[in-house]
């Protein structure tokens, strides 16, 4: 048995489903994933240290590994023997044919222009993002952050109780206009045409010149060139988290209540609900919030679009399926990872006295199970019930927090737009606002506030902020991260050979 029975485990990935999912992607999760400290999340340390490279370098081959492994199912336990995406990938490259086909010299050129818009090689045949490209990446970002959060502030409200209808029916205008301000950011100041087309024109052209591309691609995945060495003297391909500075800034917080929990079951997939089945036990568990934040999976020496190319077959009767492009997978590689959501400060409100939760953490391992994770006892901090605080008894500054300032964080308050400035700087002057401790506003609640009182000029309803019932606390330390879900890529039927072509 563990800490939370699995009704409350499928609710929470049903949210995370909608929440992060997107046109041609899947979430898969790991259950009994890795976690990882801070530190190890941080692949170029500022130390110059041998001892400090070392360690970054061990961080960076774990993580590597880990999330190279292809899934096999929407919940996923053990990768047993299933083989890597590097595996695949230069699998692929190194016992294909390519078409013959002639290719046209301004095809080539064209080609390299739409490059030299994203990145800059160097003569070792490794690059570095243009400025261009940095800027349309960090905009996305933002965006996205504000895509989740718009996301779950609509859950909460489609599935919760009357209250949270209510506060999502207030809130919702200022997340629409947080998202669409971001996404105008994105389109205006960090090139999102120039970028997309620029894509688009290498992926078109690369079908008219597949040498050159297969050329390319086998180049810059070949071991010496995309492959860096372990502390053993192997070589891994490595995989980064961008923007590299992920679990640093950007974290939102995510919540889940009782009301969610039994909407979000009764409509969680067929399969995850076959796969953990309705184990009852564990805690009673009032509500679950933590703290979340995603990153894309870089990965320096791998190119998407091999898997969809037409133009490549395998070498003789080689017998190869790469995937055959929709559920039920199957085939070598029907997902690959290409975003990870992280989260952190998993805190969950019970309604047992510390003495019995204390009584039932006992009678499991030394690892205890949470559901999408296990963690340590001794990790685990347990604080007990108190007393409600009469209301008006006293008053409490709290600290404002909005997606403007993880906007800021991440672009720069010059890239935020007038609207964004205005509210940011409204933020900045009054850094707290005084409210009753017997009410229980979230970062949003504080934000619909302010701005429907300075910005949008609209009156907020007065609304009854119930609170909850006193309950117990069990959290996960601060400083320990998690790996909630992969954002998969789902393959397209791969190999796919276009019989046209001059195979000769």
């Amino acid at each position: 048995m563990g800490i939370i029975d699995s009704r409350l485990t499928l609710a929470l990935m049903a949210k995370a489903d909608l929440v992060f999912s997107q046109p041609g992607q899947l979430l898969v999760f790991p259950l009994a994933g890795a976690s990882y400290k801070p530190e190890q999340l941080n692949f170029f340390p500022a130390d110059a240290s041998a001892g400090a490279q070392k360690a970054a370098l061990t961080a960076l081959y774990d993580f590597s590994n880990y999330t190279n492994i292809i899934p096999v199912d929407r919940v996923w336990i053990s990768p047993g023997d299933r083989s890597s995406l590097s595996d695949v990938y230069r699998r692929i490259l190194e016992t294909s044919d390519v078409a013959k086909l002639p290719e046209d010299p301004n095809y080539l050129d064209q080609r390299k222009t739409a490059q030299s818009l994203l990145i800059t090689r160097s003569n070792d045949q490794s690059y570095q993002d243009t400025e261009m490209y940095t800027a349309y990446k960090a905009r996305r970002d933002a965006y996205y952050l504000a895509v989740q959060q718009y996301n779950s502030a609509k859950i909460s409200g489609e599935n919760g109780n009357e209250h949270a209808a209510a506060v999502w029916a207030t809130s919702e205008p200022v997340l629409r206009a947080v998202r669409d301000e971001a996404l105008m950011i994105w389109q205006v100041s960090g090139y999102k045409a120039q970028v997309e087309d620029a894509f688009a024109t290498i992926s078109t052209l690369s079908k008219k010149t597949p040498v050159t591309a297969w050329s390319e691609w086998e180049l810059r995945s070949r071991e010496g060139i995309g492959t860096l060495t372990d502390l053993t003297g192997g070589a891994f391909w490595p995989t980064y988290i961008s923007p590299a500075n992920a679990t640093q800034t950007g974290w939102q917080k995510m919540v889940l209540s009782r009301e969610e929990v039994q909407t979000l079951h009764k409509n969680a997939p067929a399969q995850m609900k076959a796969r953990l089945g309705s184990e009852l036990g564990g805690l009673d568990v009032e509500q679950l919030e933590f703290e979340y934040t995603t990153a894309k999976l870089h990965r320096t020496w791998f190119d998407h679009d091999v898997f969809s190319s037409k133009f490549w077959r395998p070498h003789g009767m080689t017998p190869m399926s790469i995937s055959t492009g929709s559920e039920p997978f199957s085939g070598d590689c029907p997902l690959y990872a290409s975003s990870v959501v992280f989260f952190r400060r998993v805190r969950a409100k019970v309604n047992e006295d510390i003495d019995i939760i204390e009584s039932k953490l006992d009678g499991l391992s030394d690892r205890i199970d949470w559901g999408l994770f296990d963690v340590s006892r001794q990790s685990l901090k347990l604080q007990e019930r108190r007393p409600r605080v009469p209301p008006n008894q006293h008053r409490e500054n709290l600290p404002t927090q909005s997606i403007f300032d993880l906007i800021e964080k991440t672009i720069g308050i010059a890239s935020l737009g007038a609207k964004g400035r205005r509210i940011s700087q409204q933020f900045r002057k009054e850094d707290t606002l005084p409210i009753e401790p017997s009410q229980k506003f979230d970062t949003q609640e504080l934000l619909r506030r302010r701005v429907f009182k300075r910005d949008f000029n609209l009156k907020a309803p007065s609304l009854q902020i119930p609170q909850l019932a006193d309950c117990s606390m069990i959290s996960t330390a601060d400083e320990e991260i998690f790996i909630l879900a992969f954002i998969c890529t789902v393959v397209p039927l791969s190999p796919d050979p276009d019989a046209k072509l001059n195979w000769s």
